[in-house]
């Protein structure tokens, strides 16, 4: 059987070709984000590192800081899913994003204080970030400013699909959190949370995971951590 050289010409010609479109490709939506800088109200910092490649949505009256080599969506993973959504509603509120981080598809960052992601981290699809109730929890109140406090995330956290981290959290560095996870409280530096609530199941110091943990979201999603 004849086996190709890798470094052939027309193998060269096509992974050019690819390098070509695929940069091409990335051109309108960054051509989106850029126009969103402008005309959104929204104050932006970024480095010219920055490389998107999924639809990024900017609302709101605060700030964006975005480090070096952030990565915005996938574009081999499901381009179904809406915009990534960076929403700093106030004029105080700050959102920022560490150097190397990697945010997926469908996300949604909404802070009406401030969201804090650090260096390094993974942040999987349709992850939900929000430091605020909103609205008031009493019935008579609902029209009422909610309770308020910052999220951070330290650095080399990885987040799995489809959780959802709610105000006043801390999650320490190098934990995880499992798929569909609800983070309402502080999650401690290298542990392993999943549930809802989350609840701490491991460490990725120990690598050891809870065998009385079960979850079907967290067992369907686990490879999307």
């Amino acid at each position: 059987m004849k086996v190709t050289d890798r470094k052939s010409p027309l193998r060269l010609m096509r992974r050019l070709i690819f390098i070509i479109w695929s940069r091409l490709s990335r051109l309108p939506l960054l051509f989106r984000f850029r126009w969103q800088v402008l005309f959104s109200g929204t104050s932006v910092q970024n480095d010219s590192s920055l490389l998107i490649e999924h639809p990024v949505t900017i609302h709101g009256i605060g700030s964006l800081v975005i480090g070096k080599h952030v990565w915005l969506g996938f574009k081999l993973a499901n381009n179904g899913l809406p915009p990534i959504l960076l929403q700093p509603r106030t004029a105080n509120a700050v959102i920022s994003i560490g150097d190397s981080s990697a945010i997926m598809n469908g996300t949604e960052i909404i802070a009406q204080m401030a969201v804090t992601i650090g260096p390094r981290c993974l942040i999987g699809p349709s992850v939900s970030f929000m430091d605020s109730d909103f609205h008031g929890i009493a019935p008579d109140q609902r029209g009422a400013i909610g309770a308020m406090a910052p999220i951070v995330l330290e650095e080399n956290v990885w987040v799995g699909s489809r959780a959802v981290i709610v105000k006043g959290v801390t999650i320490g560095r190098d934990a995880i959190v499992g798929a569909c996870a609800v983070v309402t409280k502080n999650v401690p530096a290298g542990a392993i949370v999943a549930g809802n609530p989350a609840r701490v199941v491991g460490s990725v110091y120990s690598l050891r995971v809870s065998k009385e943990f079960d979850s079907d979201c967290y067992q369907a999603g686990n490879s999307n951590i």
